[in-house]
């Protein structure tokens, strides 16, 4: 009968000890910031919460009045030189992502002068603008939407 009541506690400890071991371990995960990239101010947050279409979010972490500015939406990004080049759309954010034009815009931080620049001609540098600016269908569906474009000011 002994053997019966350990193996019955044994058969439900266990388990259940391993779903709150999971359960922490994927918390610690969730909450911790490994997944942002600062540099210089400027910092791509990766959506880890899965609340926005596209991978990062680019801030400015000027700590003006303790506010972190949110800039765009960035779909991708990449470090050459003293400089880092990612594409974004024109939107903001309105109880949510929104967009004001369907299109992917290239912008520059210059790592030396701590600089932003935004709607660089992507002539300038194709091949960079190229390699950024895939979109995933998932993507292209949420610019097609009409529903996900900002609200027009009057």
């Amino acid at each position: 009968m002994k053997w019966l009541w350990k193996h019955k506690i044994f058969n439900i400890f266990i388990p259940l000890s391993l779903v709150v071991l999971g359960y922490i371990i994927w918390f610690a995960f969730i909450f911790t910031g490994t997944y942002d990239d600062q540099y210089g101010k400027y910092i791509f947050r990766y959506d880890y919460y899965g609340d926005s279409v596209f991978e990062y979010e680019l801030l400015d972490d000027s700590n003006i009045h303790n506010y972190t500015y949110i800039h765009a939406p960035v779909h991708d990004y990449v470090k050459k030189g003293d400089s880092i080049f990612f594409t974004y759309i024109n939107g903001t954010f309105n109880e949510g992502f929104c967009y004001y034009e369907k299109k992917l815009y290239l912008g520059k931080i210059d790592l030396k002068s701590n600089k932003l620049e935004n709607n660089i001609n992507i002539n300038l540098y194709p091949k960079i603008y190229k390699k950024l600016s895939d979109l995933t269908s998932t993507e292209r569906k949420w610019l097609n939407a009409s529903f996900n474009k900002c609200p027009e000011n009057n």
